[in-house]
């Protein structure tokens, strides 16, 4: 992006998907679908590309729509919790980037169920997130906009002062329909897949300033 396209943003509060966006657990977690899919006689290579920006119950209904969800959910978390989770760690300069959020609100909007949520960035060394959003507290998973409005509005947030922090399509278009301003990051998609965004390679290419009144500015850096 040359230098005189690079745009600085104005925001209040912050909106980040979890997986490819936060942490880079890719590998973790197309290793979880190929491990369920095992179990259930699936072709593992299909069900973990299918399984990106998704939560958990959408991927089990796209192929077993009358299974017991909440059974099925649960075997998922279990025989996810039992692989090697430090496969998973902080996408470049992500940790350090919402660490210097604090005080400002911020949330994190994730696919993944709570537990696979918090046990994840906890371990990447994120600090607690003030909201955290997952697959069981929402009806309808991305590209529907209801996790991120549930997150601004649990953040005392409106949405125009939001900004979105994503890395697939279905967490944009999410974000999109919610009216929030996304930044995309190009962690996991390439460039011409994430939906003519404001796009960064990660959060290295990010700074913020404290502008006061509550507001932020993002700064990106030209290429």
């Amino acid at each position: 992006m040359p230098a005189s396209e690079t745009p600085n943003l104005d925001f209040a509060a912050s909106l980040f998907d979890m997986d490819g966006t936060l942490v880079d657990s890719t590998a973790l977690v197309e290793q979880e679908w190929k491990e369920w899919a095992k179990t259930k006689g699936l072709d593992s290579e299909s069900v973990a590309r299918s399984s990106h920006g998704r939560r958990t119950e959408d991927v089990i209904r796209q192929y077993f729509p009358l299974a017991d969800l909440d059974h099925e959910i649960s075997t998922f978390i279990r025989l996810a919790s039992s692989l090697d989770q430090t496969v998973a760690g902080p996408v470049p300069g992500a940790v350090q980037f919402v660490r210097g959020l604090v005080p400002h609100p911020w949330a994190v909007v994730t696919s993944a169920p709570q537990a696979i949520a918090r046990q994840r960035l906890a371990q990447c060394g994120f600090p607690e997130p003030p909201v955290l959003i997952g697959a069981d507290d929402v009806r309808f998973g991305k590209p529907d906009p209801e996790g991120y409005l549930t997150a601004a509005r649990r953040l005392q947030a409106n949405v125009s002062d939001c900004l979105v922090f994503e890395d697939a399509p279905s967490g944009i278009e999410s974000a999109r329909r919610a009216q929030i301003r996304v930044v995309a990051l190009e962690t996991t998609h390439s460039r011409n897949q994430l939906l003519s965004c404001v796009v960064v390679r990660d959060f290295r290419d990010l700074q913020v300033a404290d502008i006061g009144g509550g507001k932020l500015r993002l700064m990106i850096a030209s290429e």
